[in-house]
């Protein structure tokens, strides 16, 4: 599928475990085969800030985008960005899943505390469309208006969470401006807070891209465009 893309799309998906489960010994087998072996990424380094571990590939270019995987032992995140197209990210993310898996191989799903995808879209200040032009989103000025003066509902921020009765998956959309006037920042993501259990690790984790996708999917076509000038 092709998302709306100005160039500035990002993609992330995280493992949290419950403890840290990654050691010195895998982490420098995971280097040696992600480095040396397939180059999939370009160094290792260490976050000064966080001490995380930091996979990394690309500048951040049209012609270099941004690929990482970071890990503090007890994660893994992955994320590429900007001028990743979503199939792209799709085929990235799963080789980065079953390079994982097949490190953690004997890790139980059981030790996996969550599993979270979040996709950023970022629309330019001439691609905005003006929340009084969304028809869809009258019912909800309309409600605003009872209580706020109407030039005041110009611009704003939006963040919304919505879950099942037991929060075990959770759905949150944002919708905020950005420093550079005029642009806004549509983020969605997928968050599964108990992975079910009785599954391998692998399949877990798939499991939730292949799901996260889907709702992701349902968003792009019946949310996102509303927001965007034709």
């Amino acid at each position: 599928m092709k998302l709306i893309d100005f160039g500035g799309n990002t993609y992330q998906y995280r493992i949290d475990f419950k403890l840290e489960t990654l050691s010195t010994g895998e982490l420098r087998d995971l280097a040696m085969q992600l480095i040396v072996d397939k180059a999939v990424f370009e160094a290792v380094q260490e976050d000064e800030d966080t001490g995380d571990t930091i996979f990394a590939r690309g500048t951040g270019t049209r012609e270099a985008p941004i690929y990482q995987l970071r890990t503090d032992y007890a994660s893994v995140v992955l994320w590429t960005g900007w001028f990743v197209s979503y199939e792209d990210w799709q085929q990235w993310r799963t080789a980065r899943l079953k390079d994982v898996a097949a490190l953690l191989h004997s890790v139980p799903i059981d030790f996996v505390k969550r599993l979270s995808s979040q996709y950023a879209f970022l629309i330019p200040p001439d691609k905005v469309r003006a929340g009084k032009e969304v028809a869809d989103l009258e019912p909800v000025r309309a409600l605003y208006k009872r209580f706020v003066p109407e030039p005041l509902l110009a611009r704003g921020n939006t963040f919304v969470q919505l879950s099942d009765d037991e929060g075990k998956e959770t759905v949150e959309v944002s919708v905020s401006g950005t420093p550079v006037p005029g642009q806004e920042l549509v983020r969605y993501a997928v968050q599964l807070n108990t992975p079910e259990v009785g599954q391998s690790f692998q399949a877990g984790i798939l499991g939730h891209a292949a799901r996260s996708d889907g709702l992701l999917e349902h968003f792009h076509e019946h949310f996102l465009p509303l927001l965007i000038k034709s």
